[in-house]
């Protein structure tokens, strides 16, 4: 297991503890709405939500680079195979297999 993960999962398990310890309802005011709710689902909701946002946009930038990773460099025996392919519309076996 790398650090990352040991450090989102000791995160996660810091968070459920706050949300389980914070039990007293409070008033959320948001515009003109006023909603009673938990302190722990107060803070628990925004704090899943950010980590769902992060490693959606972690997720997509890792796609990213590995689209750019795979793109043959201009001129290779890879990229004159590319655009061959592109232009007949059917794949062929690679130059190295």
């Amino acid at each position: 297991m790398s650090r990352r993960n040991i450090f989102a999962l000791l995160l996660s398990l810091l968070a459920l503890i706050f949300a389980l310890q914070n039990t007293d309802t409070i008033d959320l005011h948001f515009l003109w709405w006023d909603f009673p709710m938990k302190v722990g689902f107060a803070v628990g909701v925004p704090f899943i939500a950010g980590v769902f946002v992060g490693w959606l946009s972690s997720w997509r930038q890792q796609k990213k680079l590995q689209k750019l990773q795979h793109q043959p460099e201009p001129g290779s025996p890879a990229a004159l195979l590319a655009s061959t392919q592109a232009t007949t519309g059917k794949k062929k076996a690679s130059w190295w297999w």
